[in-house]
């Protein structure tokens, strides 16, 4: 039996999300290309922010519509905060690009690589779940079990080297 509803809702958020995490998927792996290949990096650095904006206009367009929708199809919060927190992770992936480029970074370490890696991993996972949006809680949360490894993997490659640096006294020069 269809579902039928007097009050009409606002679907496009969804493909608007969907947009969003596949611009995502594409910024990620180009900063995996970016650290793998560090050649041309003026150049890729500019490709970031080129997909950088164009997340922005993403979420300016889902938040003007929660502004212009009576009703929408989940939460406005929860609108506001997803399209919030997806742009936030596109503004560190272009941050870590322009950042290279502005300290003139030789060499990207191996921990750079692996966090961009991770980045990736996560980027794609949210471009598979954001669809099932659309089902109202079709499967968002089978991917729990995934993403605990993630998030170990994530803790292992970013938070281990500041523990090094308190466990072995490791000195690290002051700012002047």
């Amino acid at each position: 039996m269809a579902k039928f509803s007097l009050i009409p809702r606002d679907m496009e958020f969804y493909d608007l999300f969907e947009q969003e995490t596949a611009n995502l998927v594409v910024a990620a792996e180009k900063l995996v290309d970016f650290f793998d290949n560090y050649e041309n990096v003026e150049a890729k650095a500019k490709e970031l922010k080129e997909l950088e904006h164009r997340g922005d206009v993403i979420t300016h367009e889902i938040i003007a519509r929660v502004h212009r929708s009576f009703v929408t199809p989940i939460d406005r919060e929860d609108i506001t905060h997803l399209a919030h927190s997806l742009d936030d992770v596109m503004d560190f992936i272009e941050a870590a690009g322009r950042t290279a480029c502005l300290y003139h970074i030789g060499i990207p370490t191996e921990r750079a690589r692996e966090l961009a890696r991770i980045v990736v991993k996560m980027a794609r996972k949210l471009n598979e779940v954001v669809p099932r949006l659309r089902r109202r809680g079709g499967g968002t949360q089978r991917q729990s079990g995934e993403n605990g490894q993630d998030r170990h993997d994530l803790f292992q490659c970013f938070h281990l080297p500041f523990l090094h640096l308190l466990m072995y006294d490791v000195r690290v020069p002051a700012w002047r």
